[in-house]
C-alpha cells in the first residue's frame, strides 16, 4: 500500500514537473498521428505543408514523430547513423537529447535531436534554430516533448 502510493506520487509530480516545463502562452501541437505533442512559442505557425511547427522568418523549426514499440536505443542508433552528433547531453534508458551540426552552408546553427520513451512507443523531435530563439527557450521545446 505504502509502495503504490509513493509509486502514484512520483508519477504525479513527474506529470507536475512536465507539464511546467511549457511557459505560460504558448500553444502545443501534435505529430502528424496525434500521439506525442510539444510546445512552442506562440508566434510559431505550422510549417511547410503543416509538417512541425516554425518560427517567423525560418529562424527556428520543430518536427516531431511517433515510432510506436521502439526504445530510446533503436532511436539513438537512428540519429547516430543519420545526424553528425557533436554533443551528447543526455543518454538515458528514457532520453536520449543530443546536439547535432547542420547540413550545408544555410543549415541552422542549433539543432537538437531527442528521443523521448513512453509507454509502448518512443516520441521524437528535431529541433532547428538560429540567434532568433534563446537556449532557454530551445530548451523549455525540448521538456514540453510528451504522449499526448
Amino acid at each position: 500500500m505504502r509502495r503504490a502510493a509513493i509509486s502514484a506520487l512520483a508519477v504525479f509530480a513527474l506529470a507536475t514537473a512536465s507539464a511546467s516545463a511549457t511557459p505560460a502562452g504558448w500553444q502545443t501541437f501534435t505529430d502528424k498521428r496525434g500521439t506525442c505533442q510539444a510546445s512552442v512559442p506562440t508566434d510559431w505557425k505550422p510549417g511547410e505543408y503543416n509538417i512541425g511547427m516554425q518560427a517567423e522568418h525560418g529562424k527556428g523549426n520543430v518536427i516531431i514523430s511517433t515510432s510506436q514499440g521502439g526504445d530510446v536505443a533503436m532511436a539513438k542508433q537512428i540519429a547516430s547513423s543519420t545526424f553528425t552528433i557533436v554533443k551528447v547531453i543526455e543518454d538515458t534508458k528514457s532520453r536520449f537529447w543530443a546536439q547535432f551540426s547542420g547540413r550545408g552552408p544555410t543549415a541552422p546553427a542549433n539543432n537538437y535531436y531527442v528521443a523521448l520513451q513512453q509507454p509502448g512507443l518512443v516520441c521524437a523531435m528535431q529541433l532547428s534554430w538560429d540567434s532568433g530563439l534563446s537556449d532557454d527557450d530551445a530548451k523549455a521545446i525540448v521538456a514540453s516533448l510528451r504522449k499526448r
